[in-house]
């Protein structure tokens, strides 16, 4: 019998196209390449098997990472699908594996036929574009159109968002805006390039965690040096950890405020 493949896309989907930055060298190593593929499916695994996101789908192609998960104009999905690329790109770059990507809105199917995996749809071309032509450093912006649909600017659906993550000591900021006045960003992440988008938070929660800061500083030491390219993007994430530990006060997971030595660790790298 012929496998029938149907474009019936449903509701729009909330669309993530991820890619692995540096992912040639990875190929080299093959601990790193299963160390990669192992940690990424069974994060997502472990995400799908709470319930609020058991419709969460994806695709593995390569160095490329495609996510899908129910919009219905919900700012509360949203918020579950953030959290849920923060814990996948946190996870991934204290294992020095890092994303970068882009969010949209549109229509995807991710399905599968027998042995093959079908996945095409408007949603996954915007994300891959934004994600190739804007993203640039290792970060997963997201698509003003978000903002649009969501009849929201970025200062009202970031202060929605952190109130349905107020009770919650981890993820409690999804995103970050560089151009936020709640942000103390403006002298260091100040530049039209470096300020041109909204990101996943990824990064903060490592930082309030005193067991992965000193893991993440190690590996920004390692990766700033390596070569000019790598110098670029590194330098960026860099800036980014700057502008969250100049945060008055940024507190640890553990309610204890991240003293200024680890603000001069990663500074002066």
């Amino acid at each position: 019998m012929k496998m029938q493949v149907k474009a019936d896309y449903g509701s729009d989907q909330i669309v993530a196209f991820l890619d692995v930055l540096g992912f040639k060298e990875i190929l080299s190593n093959p601990a790193q390449v299963e160390l990669y593929f192992n940690t990424i499916i069974n994060e997502l695994e472990t995400l799908q098997n709470i319930d609020s996101k058991k419709e969460l789908r994806y695709a593995l192609i390569s160095d490329s990472v495609v996510l899908s998960f129910p919009f219905n104009n919900d700012i509360k999905n949203l918020n579950e699908f953030l959290i849920a690329l923060g814990r996948i790109q946190a996870t991934l770059c204290l294992e020095d594996i890092w994303l970068r990507g882009a969010i949209t809105i549109g229509k995807i199917k991710i399905s599968n036929h027998g042995s093959s995996q079908v996945v095409f749809g408007d949603g996954l071309a915007k994300a891959y574009m934004l994600e190739s032509s804007f993203a640039k450093y290792p970060r997963v912006i997201l698509d003003p159109l978000v903002f649009k649909l969501l009849k929201k600017d970025r200062a009202n659906l970031k202060s929605e968002l952190n109130k349905l993550n107020a009770g919650s000591r981890i993820f409690c900021n999804v995103i970050y805006d560089p151009m936020d006045s709640d942000e103390d960003a403006g002298a260091i992440l100040g530049t039209p390039v470096e300020s041109d988008a909204v990101w996943v938070n990824y990064l903060e929660n490592t930082l309030r965690d005193k067991y992965t800061l000193g893991t993440f500083t190690d590996l920004l030491r390692e990766n700033l040096y390596s070569s000019q390219e790598h110098y670029t993007k590194y330098k960026w994430v860099q800036n980014y950890a700057m502008a969250l530990l100049c945060k008055k006060p940024l507190t640890s997971i553990y309610g204890e405020e991240i003293a200024d030595e680890h603000f001069y660790s990663i500074s002066c790298l």
